[in-house]
């Protein structure tokens, strides 16, 4: 599931791995190089670019989902998935689009200009582009930006936010020259100002708390983007968003996109019998296998930030809440013989990942994974030292067997291979891993958000953002945002206090990466690997594939013929 409020940012989502990557190859050829994240081109992506005038006009896109989301406000803790993300990118507003290269750059669709006005105190001028407009004809106004500046600043936890990263070093949001233009004020210096409104929703939904969390949860309410709702089905699993004539800027070349729920299985046979133009080929070898021998299909490449991790529940009472335990099962993980078994086959060159906020490939990567280093023994002893005792299989202590559930989503073949892996190598060190599989459906808001899981693997997406992208996430608070498993501690958040109100970008980086450190040294998760973005494409797709660090431009995609 991706984090909300930002294009290309940490997300979250049920585990799926990228795991090779091929130059663009059509079905007919049946080749291709596969290429790791090691050897992909920084800054790039893989879409077949091309001027949306030379395009089709018209036509549907139709899109394949693993589920439908379960809230469409992306700004609430439930509607931080990836699927939420990929239909409301095409309807809602946006402050700033990220690019191939990792950077960022005002979405002019909205805002004309978005500066930094001021820097004692630090004030941040929206101008609003006076076209925009909700799709009931309400103009977007500074009163938007005011409302959820408030909404998500964490002061009212009848708001169920997904992050109030420097929503909450917002002072306030007022009125400009005219209702077209929000000054921000900051309380203290906040040097990613750039990450906020990357999400933004009508007043009407940031002033009521039952709205915002509930109100969006069937379908989108009030939207403004190039498409509009035609339908959303939950019975029949789809949605499908139409043309919006109400859109003021570049016309979209598509005239509907249809989404529909399918399980991966399906893809290939799918793609095959144009019934969907697209497929992420995930960590399935079979998906890629099938991708090459689909007559007129191109397999699209890129480098993404994202990364597989497993996350550890330390909430009060929990089995792990003890950050001693959970260190010291995290030594009996070998991360690279996972590494190795889930992807080696394909790319022996696959190194398990090194940090937790910054993707390998860019200039501020780290690796502190020694922190937590593969070494049974020493868990061993570390364990004994707990007073978890061998006892035949499984440790035991206070007659209570150390035994975790390790949940996961049903009917996702990477899961169950990991999970197994994870027994064998946690088996040797006197830990029982139950693995409980759970319908996707119920994963995130049964299980995940509430913390119903001891260990569960999912997946992040980096932000271009590294404090404002990751606060949320290891910033240990009394409402849970996207620390799912409750775990972190002072220094962290201390950290990320300093870090927020630093505006050199080197020295920020620095903070960030002191913080990474700490993360790894409070057993908050485990990282595997980076994994590159592979998608099996239908060859006269344009503008759409493996998109990389960048986000979507839904105005441009469209068929060559």
């Amino acid at each position: 599931m991706r984090r909300a409020r930002r294009g290309l940012v940490l997300a979250l989502a049920p585990l799926t791995a990228v795991v090779m990557a091929v130059s663009g190859c059509s079905g007919d050829s049946g080749g291709g190089e596969i290429k790791g994240a090691q050897e992909q081109p920084k800054g790039v992506n893989d879409i077949n670019p091309r001027d949306p005038g030379s395009l089709k006009d018209g036509g549907d896109l139709r899109w394949p989902l693993d589920r439908l989301p379960d809230n469409f406000n992306r700004n609430q803790v439930d509607g931080t998935d990836g699927y939420a993300k990929r239909v409301m990118d095409a309807l809602m507003p946006h402050a700033f689009r990220a690019k191939a290269d990792g950077g960022v750059a005002v979405d002019t669709n909205y805002f004309e200009s978005i500066e930094l006005t001021s820097k004692q105190p630090q004030v941040v001028t929206y101008r609003i582009n006076p076209k925009a407009s909700w799709d009931d004809g309400t103009p977007i106004t500074w009163e938007d930006l005011a409302a959820q500046a408030r909404a998500l600043s964490g002061t009212d936890p009848a708001f169920r936010v997904g992050s109030s990263s420097g929503y909450r070093e917002v002072e306030r949001v007022e009125k400009g020259r005219d209702d077209r233009e929000a000054k921000v004020t900051f309380r203290a210096p906040y040097g990613e100002w750039r990450a906020l409104f990357a999400d933004l929703y009508p007043k009407s939904t940031n002033t009521d708390p039952a709205v915002f969390n509930q109100g969006w949860v069937e379908r989108p309410v009030l939207t403004a983007g190039p498409f509009r709702v035609e339908s959303v089905d939950r019975t029949g699993k789809t949605i499908i968003l139409a043309r919006n004539d109400r859109w003021w800027g570049p016309r979209p070349r598509l005239d509907r996109i249809v989404f529909r729920v399918l399980e991966r299985g399906a893809l290939p046979d799918a793609l095959a019998n144009k019934e969907i133009d697209f497929y992420e080929i995930g960590s399935n070898v079979d998906l890629f296998q099938r991708a090459k021998g689909i007559a007129d299909v191109q397999i699209r490449q890129a480098l993404q930030p994202k990364y597989n991790l497993t996350l550890f529940n330390g909430a009060p009472g929990s089995v792990f809440a003890d950050p001693k335990l959970r260190v010291a099962v995290q030594r009996g993980i070998n991360r690279e013989v996972l590494t190795r078994a889930l992807v080696g086959q394909i790319l022996p060159d696959a190194k398990p990942l090194g940090n937790h906020v910054f993707a390998e490939g860019t200039k501020d990567y780290r690796d502190h994974s020694g922190e937590v280093g593969f070494d049974p023994d020493r868990a061993r002893r570390e364990l004994d030292e707990l007073g978890w005792k061998a006892e035949g299989d499984v440790r035991r202590k206070d007659g209570r067997e150390l035994a975790v559930r390790f949940v996961m989503s049903a009917n996702n073949p990477f899961n169950e291979q990991v999970s197994k892996l994870y027994q064998d190598q946690l088996r040797q060190i006197g830990v029982k891993l139950v693995i409980q599989p759970v319908p996707s459906s119920e994963f995130s808001k049964n299980h995940l958000v509430v913390g119903n899981f001891d260990i569960a693997p999912i997946a992040w997406e980096l932000s271009p953002f590294p404090i404002d992208g990751n606060t949320s996430v290891y910033r240990l608070a009394n409402d849970v945002q996207q620390n799912y498993g409750r775990v972190g501690n002072d220094s962290i958040n201390r950290l990320f206090e300093e870090a927020g109100r630093e505006l050199d970008d080197a020295r920020r980086a620095e903070l960030a990466n002191r913080i990474d450190e700490e993360v790894w040294r409070a057993g908050h998760s485990v990282p595997l690997y980076q994994v590159p973005d592979a998608v099996a494409v239908r060859s006269t797709l344009a503008n759409t594939g493996a998109f990389g660090f960048a986000d979507r431009d839904y105005t441009a995609i469209g068929f060559t013929g």
